[in-house]
């Protein structure tokens, strides 16, 4: 698949919690990975590019509501798909609690190299 984004990735595995803006019901998944920007999910769930949906993460202890826009979409199987979430409205809190993450992350898979 080709990069879509400018954004460092981090193998970050968070449940998130993500409806349509219009009021669907709520369903999980867990995210493949996480940047500042965005998230790559899979789901069961049939999603399609250009969708808006609400998704709640949390990080460092934190709820955050993300306003998200669906950037690609990967069916992996008949059950299946990778979605590439864009955020939207990610805030300075936000920003900061990936970053607080990320250098977690980032020690503790130096520490086993």
């Amino acid at each position: 698949m080709k990069e879509r984004r400018g954004y460092e990735r981090c193998d970050i595995h968070r449940t998130l919690e993500y409806r349509c803006e219009k009021g669907s019901p709520a369903d999980s998944s867990v995210t493949q990975n996480l940047s500042e920007a965005g998230a790559l999910i899979s789901t069961k769930r049939s999603l399609r590019s250009g969708m808006r949906l609400i998704v709640k993460i949390v990080l460092d202890g934190v709820i955050f509501f993300l306003r998200s826009r669906v950037a690609h979409v990967e069916r992996k199987s008949l059950v299946s798909n990778d979605v590439g979430l864009e955020f939207l409205d990610a805030s300075p809190d936000f920003m900061r609690r990936y970053y607080r993450e990320f250098e977690v992350h980032t020690i503790e898979n130096r520490r086993i190299i």
